[in-house]
This record gives C-alpha cells, sequence and structure tokens, in this order.
C-alpha cells in the first residue's frame, strides 16, 4: 500500500490481500473471487466490489479457519480506510465504473 520504491504511492492492497489471504485456504480465496466477479458483474464497480468483499472476508475467514479471523479483519480494515475518496464518490455518484464501452 505505501511502498518505499514508488515514494508512498501505491494501490489500495486489495490484490496484495488476496495473495495474503490466499494460503489460508483454496475455499477462502474461492468465495473472495466469486464475490468480486460478481459484484462487478451487477454493480461495474471495481472500488464497490473491493469494498463489499473486504467486508465479507472475516466472515469467511471466520468460516473456514477461525483462527486468522482477527488479522483478516485488521487488512480489511486498512483496505477499506484506503477506499475513503471512492466511498466518497460513490455516495456523489461520480465514481467511474469499471466497465467502458470502446468507441466505434
Amino acid at each position: 500500500m505505501y511502498p518505499i520504491f514508488f515514494h508512498f504511492k501505491g494501490g489500495k492492497g486489495v490484490a496484495t490481500a488476496l495473495g495474503a489471504i490466499a494460503p489460508i485456504g483454496l475455499d477462502l480465496t474461492g468465495m473472495i473471487v466469486v464475490t468480486w466477479l460478481t459484484i462487478v458483474f451487477l454493480c461495474k464497480y471495481s472500488s464497490l466490489a473491493a469494498l463489499v468483499t473486504v467486508l465479507l472476508a472475516p466472515f469467511y475467514t471466520w468460516l473456514v479457519k477461525p483462527q486468522y479471523t482477527l488479522p483478516v479483519a485488521m487488512l480489511c480494515c486498512l483496505i477499506v480506510l484506503r477506499h475513503h475518496q471512492n466511498i466518497k464518490r460513490l455516495l456523489d455518484g461520480t465514481e467511474l465504473k469499471s466497465a467502458r464501452k470502446k468507441p466505434n
């Protein structure tokens, strides 16, 4: 999220979080990926999909391996905090959709 190599600027850590959570279990990874894909398919907002997914990830973790719920929840809280601008744009209705039609 704050890589020294990019002057402490970077993404919001969603893909990195998935990579960190994936070793907990393939079933957990599958639930997370299916949730993200479903929300993107239904709403077309990648940021909304990420937010919904990270809000559900601790619950999924609790179902699969409860001992990892707290670390996953802490990671998810950090991701939600990093999405504060996206949340504001979603509420304002100015967030860009993920799927854009190509001009002819």
